[in-house]
C-alpha cells in the first residue's frame, strides 16, 4: 500500500467526529472499498489528485468547494454512495389517486410504500445496477455526475 493511500485513509478516519458522521464515515468507506477493488481507478485518483495538488489546485485542508471540482474525485465519490447509501431507511413514498401496482402487488390509494436505497441498487433491469459497476463504471459515471 502506498504513503498516498495510508494518508488518504489517516485523514478520513481521523476527521470523523461530528454530527453526521456515521453517514461521513460510510460514504468515505465506501469509496475507498472500490479503490481498493480497482488499482485502474486508484491509480487515475491518485494521478488527478497529485496533479490538483501539483498545479495548486488543492492545498491541505481541501475544502469541499475544491474538492469536487476533481471530475474523477467527485465522480468516485457519488457513484460510491449511489452504490452503498449512507441512510439505510426506507424512503416512504404515498400511493396517489388511482392507486399503484408494484411487482405485481396493488397498493391503494394513500397506502405508504418505500424501499432501501441500497436495494434499489440490486435491479437486474437497471442500466448503473451493482452488477455493472466495474470503475469502467465510474468513467460512466463520470459522465453522469458531471453536470452541466
Amino acid at each position: 500500500m502506498s504513503i498516498f493511500f495510508l494518508s488518504l485513509i489517516f485523514l478520513c478516519l481521523t476527521r470523523v467526529r461530528f454530527a453526521g458522521a456515521d453517514i461521513i464515515f460510510i460514504a468515505i468507506i465506501s469509496v475507498l472499498y472500490y479503490l481498493m477493488r480497482n488499482s485502474t481507478a486508484y491509480q487515475k485518483l491518485k494521478a488527478e489528485i497529485d496533479a490538483a495538488f501539483s498545479d495548486s489546485t488543492l492545498s491541505t485542508p481541501v475544502p469541499y468547494k475544491t474538492a469536487i471540482k476533481l471530475p474523477y474525485l467527485k465522480a468516485g465519490i457519488n457513484e460510491s454512495m449511489r452504490l452503498h447509501p449512507g441512510v439505510a431507511l426506507a424512503m416512504p413514498r404515498e400511493v396517489q389517486a388511482d392507486g399503484a401496482t408494484i411487482s405485481d402487488f396493488h397498493f391503494p390509494a394513500g397506502y405508504r410504500v418505500g424501499v432501501n436505497p441500497a436495494v434499489v441498487q440490486y435491479d437486474k433491469d437497471d442500466r448503473m445496477s451493482k452488477n455493472s459497476i466495474q470503475i469502467a463504471g465510474w468513467k460512466v459515471m463520470e459522465r453522469r455526475w458531471k453536470g452541466p
